[in-house]
């Protein structure tokens, strides 16, 4: 066949605008582009070739991107892909079934829970791939009819979440200056030697049965669990295996289930026996554990959090999502409306643990302490439930390492610190009535994912556990709960425990009572007041109604010169369930205006919706009468406060639905 008749495939109306945007805009390289968008070159260059699809939230930045701040070829590109918005999508592309109707209509703004109520009906590779990899192939990602709905609905699972379809990313710290980088799957099957580490609940059994039943290279592995095993039967198990000719990939599970002592041999077993068989291939899965340095050539590669999306994903694979939407997006709401909560939400198990409580009692991030209380004693009780002790001592029960905690965090927050060393927690826990070795104490905690270490200095895995332990110490001590949280308002390390306090307590009334009563006019009082009646607390009925008045006393000063103006952006598809524009002046406090105003909306489904909303339909100021409509509308309140120097600043708050956007 002559060279001429060798004609190049045909591209795609869509995969030569994508060429355009990518490329011929002269914005950035496709490595640049790789970057941003946290895709890879392949997978930019399988868009642009008709490959697969890129997902509508990436196309959706490529194309904000170009048009906040590319020039005239930005220009061209952006009416490029204009011209063919509402072509139909079969016709612009071989693959366009997979955006059908349009391009327009591919790219509307979603919420998060239409996001995975469309992936839940993907195969399990595609799922990998457009949430890996931003892009999949053949298959239609739009929601699917109620008919088919129904049809697919008796293999989800009935109850909770299951992550084992999830393949977690996984990450080094050999980025640039330490940082972590992620790690692609070819690259973890080129490592021969490898620690997987990670956090109780983090997804290494689901990454382990993923390994072994889809990779290839792992698949003819075997495995030994180090549960109850003695040094010298694990070193006469791997020594018979790698001096075989063609020994098979190795995976010795559950590293940190030997005690301490006996760690440290296995660990020296496998460094030795490893460095004799050049030819092994051996992973070690285990929790963060000290000494993992012995491991000589291991690459220590960690499961990553959950990212946004992978939420949506979990969340929204359960039969409940299916059945109430509306409730998934409120509970997805809260869970970002709650910055302190949501760090520790990307832990699967404790997704798991907020989730059940939502889906069995309706329970909601809205209920910080009781969720947080149910994640601390699931890391705690984690082993126990899986039918193994770790420490069989009197001071490792559940209570007394409540107890203990409670001290420990109590005495960070009093000595304004975040660390502690092993000599200083020594000295908290001899004043204990208990006698414990504080070497087995440490790793413990270490091992159950409460603590994380750091160069010899400790502190707990999540601010949150910190502030929880301590407020249930406050709240359970003898004393009264204020003499602890007396100085609360001038030192904002104390706030977290007192706001967690506040959900804790049978009778929150003297707690609101110490902030009422503490005078300085700082808009920090103010904003953790409101954080305090935005949790589930108790407390006498004119206490609610005295904390509400101070709230909107002060709001009502801070915003006396905003006018209210009529908002002239035009919203199209991301129009917002409600929203209020104002002239704004100079506000002298503007992160703790913004700061209350959030904390007022997410006490809308709490015993101070009534008060506070009374008093901000009484105020004089003519915003927060009409901020007061935002009590009633369920959604994510967005607060963008700008102030200028030397002209009126401009204030826009609404509430939107979650979006990927």
């Amino acid at each position: 066949m002559s060279r001429k008749s060798q004609a190049k495939p045909k591209v795609s109306a869509f995969a030569r605008v994508l060429k355009l945007l990518l490329d011929d805009a002269g914005f950035y390289t496709r490595a640049a582009w790789s970057r941003f968008l946290g895709v890879s070159e392949a997978a930019l260059s399988q868009w642009t070739n008709d490959r697969t699809v890129p997902r509508a939230d990436l196309l959706r930045m490529v194309v904000d991107l170009l048009t906040l701040r590319g020039g005239v070829a930005a220009g061209e590109a952006l009416l490029a892909l204009e011209a063919i918005m509402d072509e139909p999508s079969e016709k612009i592309s071989p693959i366009g079934l997979r955006f059908a109707p349009s391009l327009r209509a591919y790219l509307k703004v979603r919420s998060l829970g239409e996001m995975g109520d469309a992936l839940k009906h993907l195969p399990i590779d595609e799922q990998i791939a457009v949430l890996r990899e931003g892009a999949s192939g053949t298959q239609p990602f739009a929601a699917q009819t109620a008919s088919a709905m129904e049809l697919d609905a008796p293999i989800i699972q009935p109850r909770g979440l299951g992550p084992a379809w999830r393949v977690p990313r996984l990450v080094r710290a050999d980025g640039p200056h330490g940082r972590e980088r992620q790690v692609t799957l070819e690259e973890f099957e080129a490592l021969t030697r490898i620690a997987l580490v990670g956090a109780p609940g983090s997804g290494k059994t689901a990454f382990l049965h993923y390994l072994r039943e889809q990779v290839p290279s792992w698949r003819p592995s075997e495995t030994i669990s180090l549960r109850n095993r003695s040094v010298a039967e694990f070193d006469e198990w791997l020594r018979a295996r790698v001096v075989l000719d063609a020994p098979c990939p190795l995976i010795v599970d559950g590293l940190d289930e030997m005690p301490m002592g006996q760690r440290e041999e296995a660990m020296e077993v496998i460094s030795q026996t490893v460095n004799d068989v050049s030819s092994a291939r051996v992973l070690v899965a285990t929790r963060p554990v000290g000494g993992l340095a012995r491991l000589s050539g291991f690459q220590n590669v960690t499961i990553a959090p959950l990212s946004d999306i992978d939420v949506v994903a979990e969340v929204t694979r359960s039969a409940f999502a299916c059945t109430s939407p509306v409730e998934v997006d409120r509970f997805l709401c809260h869970l970002t409306e709650r910055e302190s909560l949501k760090p520790a939400l990307r832990n699967p198990l404790f997704l798991q643990i907020a989730w059940s409580l939502f889906e069995n009692s309706a329970v909601t991030p809205f209920s910080e302490g009781m969720i947080v209380r149910e994640c601390a004693r699931g890391l705690l009780e984690r082993d126990h439930n899986k039918g193994f002790s770790r420490v069989r001592e009197p001071w490792a029960s559940s209570n007394i390492l409540f107890a203990l905690l409670g001290e420990v965090s109590f005495h960070l927050l009093r000595t304004h610190e975040e660390t502690f060393d092993a000599t200083r927690l020594a000295r908290w826990i001899d004043k204990t009535s208990w006698k414990i070795p504080v070497s087995r104490f440490l790793d413990l905690l270490l091992v159950q994912g409460i603590l994380v270490e750091d160069k010899d200095h400790y502190s707990f895995s999540h601010r949150i556990l910190r502030d929880y332990f301590a407020a249930r110490y406050v709240i359970e001590s003898a004393a009264s709960a204020v003499d602890y949280f007396e100085s609360a308002p001038k030192q904002p390390i104390l706030r977290g425990a007192m706001r967690m306090a506040c959900s804790l307590a049978s009778d929150a009334t003297p707690l609101l009572q110490t902030v009422i009563a503490h005078r300085a006019p700082h808009g920090a009082n103010f904003t953790l007041l409101a954080e305090m009646l935005a949790q589930p607390i108790v407390a006498r009925p004119d206490i609610l109604t005295d904390s509400s008045r101070a709230i909107v006393s002060w709001l009502d000063e801070q915003t006396s010169d905003w006018k209210l103006v009529e908002d002239d952006e035009v919203f199209s598809d991301r129009s917002p369930k409600w929203l209020v524009s104002a002239e704004v002046g100079r506000p002298r406090e503007s992160d703790a205006i913004v700061g209350t105003l959030r904390a007022i909306h997410q006490a809308r489904s709490g015993p101070a919706y009534e008060p506070l909303k009374a008093h901000l339909r009484e105020a004089r100021s003519s915003f927060l009468p009409r901020f007061s409509e935002a009590m009633d509308v369920e959604g994510r309140l967005n607060v963008n406060l700008r102030s200028e120097h030397r002209a009126p600043g401009a204030a826009r708050i609404s509430v939107e639905s979650l979006q990927l956007a």
